[in-house]
């Protein structure tokens, strides 16, 4: 398990860098303790706790407010370009999108490959390593911001050609 602030990510524990292009003053919880959370302090998430017998949910609340959020809410809701709120068995959880990625307009991680990206931009998909061989396997076309479509190359090779 990783420690506080940091998640698991393939094969390691990286940190939550959720800080990156937020204005100071931004929080967003801890999603391994309800107690804590972090606030973006010059583009550095800063870990802060809660008072004794608070929990965080947009900010330090009682345990029972906490709760009752779940009682309102019916499906997840995201917080912010990274995070989601999910209510399970009554208790407020955090899902994270892992680095590369982030919540658009619905709540699944998507690719962050277009972003900043004009319409129809072709983005090359990361690159496959065979040996000395290094090569992208297709790319992705860019609408709205978001991954439109992915185009993959055929995976034989035609000697042939």
């Amino acid at each position: 398990m990783c420690p506080n602030g940091q998640f698991f990510h393939i094969s390691a524990c990286q940190i939550i860098d959720q800080c990156a292009g937020q204005k100071d003053g931004k929080q967003f919880a801890d999603p391994f303790d309800t107690q804590r959370y972090y606030e973006c302090h010059k583009e550095k998430a800063i870990s802060k706790v809660c008072p004794p017998n608070k929990h965080f949910a947009y900010k330090c609340h009682d345990p029972m407010l906490v709760g009752l959020y779940c009682f309102d809410v019916e499906k997840p809701e995201i917080l912010d370009h990274k995070t989601l709120v999910v209510c399970r068995e009554g208790k407020i959880t955090y899902e994270l999108c892992p680095p590369g990625f982030r919540y658009f307009d619905a709540p699944k991680c998507e690719p962050e490959t277009c972003l900043g990206k004009p319409d129809g931009t072709c983005v090359p998909l990361p690159d496959q390593h065979i040996g000395p061989l290094s090569f992208s396997p297709g790319y992705a076309e860019c609408l709205n911001e978001k991954v439109k479509l992915t185009y993959t190359c055929p995976q034989e090779w035609n000697t042939y050609m």
